[in-house]
């Protein structure tokens, strides 16, 4: 069971094991014994408020007490630092600090930071309206995340550790300046925030010209006007999210644009795409590779259905007419049959009472005979 709880956690956990119980008493005292489970913090990452390590109480060690237990220990450590691949484990709303000290060279400066954190967590949480969640991480290691998702400028060489707060709706809240030392600024910028008064930051290509489309009748959103071209209007909207460099996206183009004229006379549809590559869509519209196809219902925009089929014309069409808001809907400028199911179902019933009228009609001429 040890080695299949290694193997499970592994990517988000560093394991060890002790061989002398001496040594393993020295480190974590008296009531240390054989075969125990140990939850060790690093020096850097204890204070005042926290145990520096926590043992295993429970009788029979399997991966999902484990799993409890480690999830436990993550709530009591006030700020668990993190790296790029587990930050997102911490649940929003969620507060990373990115400082630029080596664990390994200055462990006390980290220790310094992650002290300060931790007081102003403990303190601040009375006086906040929301609970937040905080963990530290290296800034090397969130290079990318930081230039390429949020913006990052030169700025961010600053010393002192920079914030980037995400809600509960995933949006994310970059505060400009480097932290100070008392923490006078991210009591301001967390006083903006639930006041309502911070922008989120949308990655964003600029916006084209209106009259600029991908094709006949395919809107062109971008990050900071996907709420308005998807989100706000009150049509249904098919949502492509594509890559330019992508070679099934090159051929989904063409396919498009025959949609969108076959939908041409529709007002109750669009038709829409935007390039994930350097714009972020609400996370509602996730994606992990190119293209990602959803439909939007006018009155359920925050549940869009993923399309999981054949990227043709005619299956798109099928798929919009499935899903779509309107009972009938016009292709190529022609309305699709809308039929009345409360006439059907009482024609059906007509037709049931004739044959039951026939088969009783049938069976009096039997009796009489």
């Amino acid at each position: 069971m040890t080695i299949r709880i290694v193997q499970e956690f592994i990517e988000n956990y560093r394991f060890a094991h002790i061989t002398e119980i001496k040594f393993a008493v020295e480190l974590f005292g008296e009531n240390v014994t054989w075969n125990n489970v140990i939850f060790h913090r690093s020096n850097w990452e204890t204070s005042r408020f926290e145990k520096s390590y926590d043992k295993f109480e429970e009788n029979e060690l399997t991966i999902g007490k484990f799993r409890k237990w480690i999830e436990a220990e993550h709530e009591t450590n006030f700020c668990p630092h993190v790296t790029l691949k587990n930050f997102k484990n911490i649940e929003p709303n969620r507060i990373l600090i990115l400082h630029s000290e080596d664990h390994d060279k200055s462990p006390q400066n980290v220790k310094y930071w992650r002290n300060r954190v931790v007081k102003f967590a403990k303190e601040k949480t009375d006086t906040l309206m929301y609970k937040y969640n905080f963990c530290m991480g290296q800034r090397r290691h969130f290079q990318s995340l930081v230039f390429n998702e949020l913006g990052g400028n030169a700025g961010w060489a600053s010393e002192n550790p920079k914030v980037i707060l995400w809600d509960k709706n995933w949006r994310s809240f970059v505060m400009e300046e480097a932290l100070d030392s008392e923490f006078l600024n991210l009591s301001q910028f967390l006083k903006n925030f639930e006041a309502g008064n911070l922008r989120p930051f949308i990655k964003s290509e600029t916006p084209p010209p209106e009259a600029e489309k991908a094709g006949d009748h395919v809107k062109v959103a971008v990050g900071t006007t996907f709420n308005k071209i998807v989100l706000d209007t009150q049509k249904d909207t098919l949502v492509a999210i594509v890559a330019q460099d992508c070679g099934y996206c090159q051929a989904l183009f063409p396919t498009l644009k025959k949609l969108a004229r076959s939908l041409e006379e529709e007002e109750s549809v669009e038709i829409v795409t935007i390039d994930g590559k350097f714009n972020h869509p609400p996370r509602a519209y996730e994606y992990k590779g190119f293209p990602t196809i959803y439909f939007a219902k006018k009155f359920q925009k925050n549940e869009p259905i993923p399309y999981k089929g054949q990227r043709t014309e005619e299956a798109l069409l099928e798929f919009i007419k499935e899903h779509s808001s309107k009972k009938a809907i016009k292709i190529d400028g022609v309305p699709e049959k809308e039929y009345d199911y409360d006439e059907i179902v009482a024609a059906s019933e007509i037709e049931v009472d004739e044959i039951i009228e026939g088969d009783s009609q049938k069976s009096a001429e039997h009796d009489e005979l």
